[in-house]
């Protein structure tokens, strides 16, 4: 006996055609992360948490190896230098030379 297909009653007859969403694109039509959800201080926090990750990350390794000065050097570079030296006095016997010419 044959046996009749549920899906297609009739031979050589279409399936009725079913609504399928595609997955690729669901996100986009039909978001699961709604905007305005969040608490006010979650976009604060969040950059707080990742500058101090990422300073973490660059300065510890920095100061593993003392490739940063230490701040007394750094000082030298930050600081007004100290100002000349007076010029030495003339010599008497110059003085004597330039007078006699």
């Amino acid at each position: 006996m044959a046996e009749k297909s549920k899906s297609n009653p009739a031979k050589g007859a279409p399936a009725p055609a079913r609504k399928v969403e595609p997955a690729m694109f669901g996100e986009i039509a039909n978001p699961s992360i709604m905007v305005g959800a969040r608490k006010w201080y979650t976009l604060p926090l969040s950059v707080l948490a990742h500058v101090v990750a990422i300073g973490a990350i660059v300065i510890v390794p920095l100061m593993a190896m003392d490739a940063l000065p230490t701040p007394a050097s750094m000082m030298a570079f930050v600081a007004a230098p100290p100002p000349p030296p007076p010029p030495p006095p003339p010599t008497s016997t110059a003085c004597k030379a330039c007078r006699a010419a």
